[in-house]
């Protein structure tokens, strides 16, 4: 009887030392670049003046994903195969909120207007929508397995399927589906255009039958009007100016493709199976999973000028802009 006590108090204690784990605070007038580091469930926050490394909190549990509330304060951690997401005062680095979620949770937005999230379930396949408090306001259906979302200044949202070769457009006020765009089976990785009302989109491919090309969406007329070659893999998109940055890990590839005529303008070989590259001005940040680190690519001239070390197996890449005081 006694070892079940033991065994009880060991958990409460751990417990209780999980939730007061106080992690190195981020100051907020820094503009912080924020690496998710899969394999040891970490994150990495690096000064984007000073171009080093100022942080690295590590979780007791797996963190597949992150994002940043709006007033650039708090951050909010979740895992796919993990039922809580947890919320963190950035600038005392402790958690403050717990969340209950379930598992599955694959994608996790701030809202355009910063007011709400929105959470893609891929169990269920549903997005849901939240307050900011983590309260479930509704919850919309989509396709089979939804993989990421994105949100137009007109309130709609983009639905990206990995098992169903569709595109559920969500009237964010109506709460229904309004379109079903075209689409193809494993499609990964998306960017909106509004200006040009379009949607370009990616993917890994299924088997042998890999992904070469990006597809091209006219929202107007919800059809393809362009294929573009990317080989291979092309899974994640940036955009500065007139400038499409696409990403194929299959070849370890960036791509600079122009939006309005859709030629490629140049390209460079980068990281060891990247994952994702974000812009921050006119840099590219792009996350090597393999060799854990982030490459910084000079947009307009396409070449690497720094390298920074990560965690182990960086996914995924933030960006909360600093505040002056």
């Amino acid at each position: 009887m006694w070892r079940f006590w033991f065994l009880l108090i060991g958990m409460i204690v751990g417990l209780i030392g999980c939730a007061n784990d106080q992690y190195t605070p981020i100051e907020r007038e820094h503009s912080i670049l924020i690496s998710v580091n899969l394999f040891d469930s970490s994150l990495s926050f690096y000064d984007i003046e000073s171009e080093r490394e100022v942080a690295v909190w590590k979780f007791p549990y797996e963190i597949t994903g992150a994002e940043i509330f709006a007033d650039g304060k708090k951050l909010l951690t979740y895992g796919k195969d993990h039922e809580f997401a947890y919320v963190y005062d950035l600038e005392n680095g402790k958690q403050i909120e717990r969340w209950k979620l379930g598992e599955g949770i694959v994608d996790f937005k701030l809202s355009n207007d910063g007011e709400h999230f929105y959470i893609v379930d891929q169990p269920t396949n549903v997005v849901r929508i939240t307050n900011l408090e983590g309260e479930e306001l509704t919850r919309i259906k989509t396709g089979s397995s939804p993989m990421a979302i994105e949100e137009s200044k007109s309130h709609f949202l983009y639905v990206l399927h990995l098992n169903s070769p569709e595109i559920y457009e969500i009237d964010i006020l109506k709460e229904n589906v309004s379109r079903v765009l075209p689409a193809k089976h494993a499609a990964t990785g998306m960017i909106l255009l509004e200006d040009e009302e379009e949607l370009w989109f990616g993917g890994h491919g299924l088997g042998n039958d890999i992904r070469d090309e990006i597809t091209v969406l006219s929202l107007g007329s919800g059809e393809v009007i362009e294929e573009i070659k990317a080989p291979m893999m092309p899974i994640a998109f940036s955009y500065i100016d007139d400038s499409i940055y696409v990403l194929s890990h299959g070849s370890n590839t960036l791509r600079k493709i122009d939006i309005s005529t859709k030629e490629i303008l140049n390209e460079i070989t980068v990281g060891a199976n990247p994952f994702t590259v974000i812009s921050i001005e006119n840099m590219l940040y792009i996350a090597s999973y393999d060799s854990n680190e982030i490459y910084v690519i000079d947009s307009n001239s396409m070449t690497e000028v720094l390298r920074m070390d990560t965690g182990d197996g960086p996914f995924q890449l933030l960006y909360r802009e600093g505040e002056t005081r």
